[in-house]
Protein backbone atom coordinates (compact mmCIF):
# COMPACT_ATOMS: atom_id res chain seq x y z
CA UNK A 1 0.00 0.00 0.00
CA UNK A 2 1.87 3.52 -1.01
CA UNK A 3 2.04 6.16 1.77
CA UNK A 4 -0.52 9.03 2.22
CA UNK A 5 0.50 12.00 0.92
CA UNK A 6 0.90 14.39 3.60
CA UNK A 7 0.61 18.29 3.09
CA UNK A 8 3.29 20.65 4.23
CA UNK A 9 2.88 24.21 4.93
CA UNK A 10 6.26 26.20 4.07
CA UNK A 11 7.85 29.00 3.12
CA UNK A 12 8.71 29.92 -0.20
CA UNK A 13 12.03 30.25 -1.39
CA UNK A 14 12.60 32.40 -4.88
CA UNK A 15 13.13 29.27 -6.66
CA UNK A 16 9.75 28.44 -6.32
CA UNK A 17 8.68 31.29 -8.49
CA UNK A 18 8.38 29.77 -11.80
CA UNK A 19 6.27 26.87 -10.62
CA UNK A 20 3.89 29.47 -8.66
CA UNK A 21 3.92 30.51 -12.24
CA UNK A 22 2.69 27.34 -13.89
CA UNK A 23 0.30 26.60 -10.85
CA UNK A 24 -1.50 29.99 -11.18
CA UNK A 25 -1.85 29.54 -15.15
CA UNK A 26 -3.49 26.22 -14.63
CA UNK A 27 -5.87 27.51 -12.04
CA UNK A 28 -7.14 30.23 -13.02
CA UNK A 29 -9.29 30.07 -16.27
CA UNK A 30 -12.16 32.66 -15.17
CA UNK A 31 -13.20 35.16 -17.93
CA UNK A 32 -10.86 37.98 -16.51
CA UNK A 33 -7.24 36.10 -16.09
CA UNK A 34 -8.15 34.84 -19.60
CA UNK A 35 -8.62 38.31 -21.06
CA UNK A 36 -6.39 40.38 -19.19
CA UNK A 37 -3.47 37.52 -19.49
CA UNK A 38 -3.92 35.42 -23.09
CA UNK A 39 -2.39 31.82 -22.26
CA UNK A 40 -1.37 32.05 -26.10
CA UNK A 41 1.33 34.15 -25.46
CA UNK A 42 4.75 32.55 -24.38
CA UNK A 43 5.54 36.44 -22.47
CA UNK A 44 2.82 35.97 -20.13
CA UNK A 45 4.31 33.36 -18.10
CA UNK A 46 7.71 35.05 -18.06
CA UNK A 47 5.99 38.81 -16.39
CA UNK A 48 4.16 36.61 -13.65
CA UNK A 49 7.37 35.05 -13.17
CA UNK A 50 9.79 38.25 -13.50
CA UNK A 51 6.81 40.76 -11.55
CA UNK A 52 6.65 38.06 -8.74
CA UNK A 53 10.16 37.55 -7.71
CA UNK A 54 10.50 41.02 -7.79
CA UNK A 55 7.37 41.28 -5.17
CA UNK A 56 8.94 38.77 -3.40
CA UNK A 57 12.42 40.63 -2.49
CA UNK A 58 11.19 44.51 -2.87
CA UNK A 59 8.26 44.19 -0.98
CA UNK A 60 8.50 44.17 2.70
CA UNK A 61 4.86 42.90 3.58
CA UNK A 62 4.72 40.23 0.90
CA UNK A 63 4.40 36.80 2.51
CA UNK A 64 4.68 33.54 -0.27
CA UNK A 65 3.89 30.67 1.49
CA UNK A 66 3.87 26.89 -0.58
CA UNK A 67 2.06 23.82 0.22
CA UNK A 68 4.41 20.58 -0.78
CA UNK A 69 3.32 16.87 -1.09
CA UNK A 70 5.31 14.39 0.02
CA UNK A 71 5.26 10.74 0.66
CA UNK A 72 4.19 10.39 4.49
CA UNK A 73 6.17 11.72 7.40
CA UNK A 74 5.28 14.03 9.80
CA UNK A 75 4.00 17.81 8.63
CA UNK A 76 5.89 20.26 8.54
CA UNK A 77 3.96 23.80 8.67
CA UNK A 78 5.25 27.09 8.59
CA UNK A 79 5.01 29.42 11.79
CA UNK A 80 5.60 33.16 12.43
CA UNK A 81 5.45 36.01 14.83
CA UNK A 82 2.64 37.96 13.33
CA UNK A 83 4.16 41.86 12.51
CA UNK A 84 8.08 41.56 12.54
CA UNK A 85 10.43 44.56 11.62
CA UNK A 86 11.90 42.92 7.98
CA UNK A 87 14.78 44.91 8.24
CA UNK A 88 17.38 42.43 9.14
CA UNK A 89 14.99 39.90 10.06
CA UNK A 90 14.58 38.77 6.51
CA UNK A 91 11.87 36.21 6.43
CA UNK A 92 13.02 34.68 9.48
CA UNK A 93 9.80 35.04 11.23
CA UNK A 94 8.11 32.30 8.65
CA UNK A 95 10.15 28.78 9.89
CA UNK A 96 9.53 25.11 7.99
CA UNK A 97 11.47 22.25 7.34
CA UNK A 98 11.83 21.20 3.84
CA UNK A 99 10.39 17.74 3.29
CA UNK A 100 13.43 15.07 1.98
CA UNK A 101 11.30 14.84 -1.68
CA UNK A 102 7.86 16.41 -2.77
CA UNK A 103 5.72 18.50 -5.32
CA UNK A 104 4.65 22.05 -4.79
CA UNK A 105 0.69 21.67 -5.38
CA UNK A 106 -0.50 25.07 -4.15
CA UNK A 107 0.82 28.79 -2.93
CA UNK A 108 -0.11 31.52 -1.89
CA UNK A 109 1.09 35.49 -0.98
CA UNK A 110 -0.23 36.87 2.02
CA UNK A 111 0.05 40.70 2.82
CA UNK A 112 0.33 41.31 6.87
CA UNK A 113 1.17 44.66 8.30
CA UNK A 114 4.79 44.79 8.81
CA UNK A 115 7.14 47.64 10.35
CA UNK A 116 9.72 49.38 8.17
CA UNK A 117 11.24 52.07 9.77
CA UNK A 118 8.91 53.73 11.79
CA UNK A 119 5.64 53.13 9.88
CA UNK A 120 3.32 49.94 9.50
CA UNK A 121 2.67 48.79 5.94
CA UNK A 122 -0.34 47.05 4.51
CA UNK A 123 1.18 45.53 1.86
CA UNK A 124 -0.26 44.98 -1.77
CA UNK A 125 -0.29 46.73 -5.00
CA UNK A 126 -1.14 50.97 -4.38
CA UNK A 127 -3.43 52.78 -7.36
CA UNK A 128 -0.50 54.68 -8.17
CA UNK A 129 2.22 51.97 -8.49
CA UNK A 130 0.42 49.36 -10.78
CA UNK A 131 3.02 47.21 -12.00
CA UNK A 132 3.73 47.53 -16.17
CA UNK A 133 1.89 45.21 -18.11
CA UNK A 134 3.16 42.43 -20.00
CA UNK A 135 3.42 42.43 -23.89
CA UNK A 136 0.32 40.36 -25.13
CA UNK A 137 -1.77 41.33 -22.00
CA UNK A 138 -4.96 43.15 -22.37
CA UNK A 139 -3.20 46.12 -21.11
CA UNK A 140 -6.74 48.40 -21.97
CA UNK A 141 -8.39 45.94 -19.33
CA UNK A 142 -5.55 45.63 -17.26
CA UNK A 143 -5.29 49.53 -16.46
CA UNK A 144 -9.13 49.20 -15.96
CA UNK A 145 -9.62 46.72 -13.52
CA UNK A 146 -6.60 46.68 -10.92
CA UNK A 147 -6.71 50.02 -10.18
CA UNK A 148 -10.48 49.62 -9.56
CA UNK A 149 -9.18 46.63 -7.27
CA UNK A 150 -6.71 48.78 -5.68
CA UNK A 151 -9.03 51.75 -5.20
CA UNK A 152 -11.69 49.81 -3.92
CA UNK A 153 -9.71 48.34 -0.99
CA UNK A 154 -8.50 51.45 0.06
CA UNK A 155 -11.93 52.54 0.05
CA UNK A 156 -13.13 49.69 2.29
CA UNK A 157 -10.72 49.07 4.78
CA UNK A 158 -9.88 52.81 4.75
CA UNK A 159 -6.35 53.10 6.16
CA UNK A 160 -6.85 50.31 9.04
CA UNK A 161 -3.99 47.39 9.57
CA UNK A 162 -5.40 44.10 8.31
CA UNK A 163 -4.18 40.91 6.46
CA UNK A 164 -4.34 40.73 2.77
CA UNK A 165 -5.02 37.71 1.07
CA UNK A 166 -3.73 38.73 -2.82
CA UNK A 167 -3.65 35.79 -4.09
CA UNK A 168 -4.21 31.85 -3.87
CA UNK A 169 -3.65 28.74 -6.34
CA UNK A 170 -3.44 25.17 -6.03
CA UNK A 171 -3.55 22.88 -9.11
CA UNK A 172 -6.45 21.58 -10.38
CA UNK A 173 -5.64 18.11 -10.45
CA UNK A 174 -5.01 18.52 -6.61
CA UNK A 175 -7.95 20.75 -5.64
CA UNK A 176 -10.33 19.84 -2.65
CA UNK A 177 -7.50 18.06 -0.58
CA UNK A 178 -6.94 20.67 1.59
CA UNK A 179 -3.91 22.53 0.74
CA UNK A 180 -5.88 25.82 -0.02
CA UNK A 181 -7.36 25.52 3.63
CA UNK A 182 -4.02 24.98 5.10
CA UNK A 183 -2.79 28.49 3.30
CA UNK A 184 -5.76 30.28 4.18
CA UNK A 185 -5.54 28.98 7.69
CA UNK A 186 -2.35 30.69 8.27
CA UNK A 187 -3.22 34.17 7.91
CA UNK A 188 -6.32 34.09 9.77
CA UNK A 189 -4.41 32.47 12.77
CA UNK A 190 -2.29 35.40 12.58
CA UNK A 191 -5.11 38.01 12.03
CA UNK A 192 -6.99 36.92 14.64
CA UNK A 193 -3.89 36.56 16.98
CA UNK A 194 -3.31 40.27 16.34
CA UNK A 195 -7.44 41.20 16.43
CA UNK A 196 -7.22 42.05 12.70
CA UNK A 197 -9.32 42.15 10.05
CA UNK A 198 -8.50 39.85 6.88
CA UNK A 199 -9.36 41.38 3.18
CA UNK A 200 -9.40 39.58 -0.06
CA UNK A 201 -11.01 39.88 -3.81
CA UNK A 202 -12.59 36.65 -5.00
CA UNK A 203 -14.34 35.81 -8.55
CA UNK A 204 -18.58 34.52 -7.87
CA UNK A 205 -17.33 30.98 -7.90
CA UNK A 206 -15.38 31.22 -5.19
CA UNK A 207 -17.19 33.43 -2.62
CA UNK A 208 -18.94 30.63 -1.15
CA UNK A 209 -15.44 29.28 -0.03
CA UNK A 210 -14.25 32.42 1.71
CA UNK A 211 -18.04 32.43 3.34
CA UNK A 212 -17.20 29.50 5.54
CA UNK A 213 -14.16 31.18 6.48
CA UNK A 214 -16.19 34.26 8.03
CA UNK A 215 -15.20 36.46 5.02
CA UNK A 216 -18.25 38.46 4.15
CA UNK A 217 -19.21 40.43 0.70
CA UNK A 218 -18.78 44.43 1.25
CA UNK A 219 -19.12 45.21 -2.14
CA UNK A 220 -18.85 43.97 -6.43
CA UNK A 221 -17.47 45.44 -9.55
CA UNK A 222 -17.70 44.30 -13.01
CA UNK A 223 -15.82 45.38 -15.92
CA UNK A 224 -17.88 46.65 -18.99
CA UNK A 225 -16.17 44.68 -21.47
CA UNK A 226 -16.34 40.89 -20.07
CA UNK A 227 -18.79 38.74 -17.94
CA UNK A 228 -17.28 38.80 -14.91
CA UNK A 229 -17.85 39.88 -10.84
CA UNK A 230 -15.22 40.56 -8.42
CA UNK A 231 -16.30 40.47 -4.99
CA UNK A 232 -14.61 42.42 -2.17
CA UNK A 233 -14.61 40.59 0.91
CA UNK A 234 -13.69 41.53 4.56
CA UNK A 235 -13.64 39.19 7.79
CA UNK A 236 -13.66 40.43 11.26
CA UNK A 237 -11.36 38.92 14.00
CA UNK A 238 -12.50 36.33 15.99
CA UNK A 239 -11.63 35.55 19.50
CA UNK A 240 -10.09 32.31 21.07
CA UNK A 241 -12.24 29.38 19.92
CA UNK A 242 -14.50 31.99 17.08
Amino acid sequence: MSPTPTLHLLPATPADIPTFTSIYLSAFTDALALTAFPRSSPNIPAWWTATNLSDFHSQPSARYLKIVESDGGAEGDAVTNGMVNKEGAAREEVQGKEPVSGKIIAYAKWNVPTLVGSSVLNGGDAVDAMPEWPEDADVELCNDVFPAFARERERIMGGRLHYYLEIIATLPSHQGRGAASKLIRWGLQQADNEGLEAYLEASAAVVPIYERYGYRTVSTYSPKRIEYTESFMVRAPRGEGG
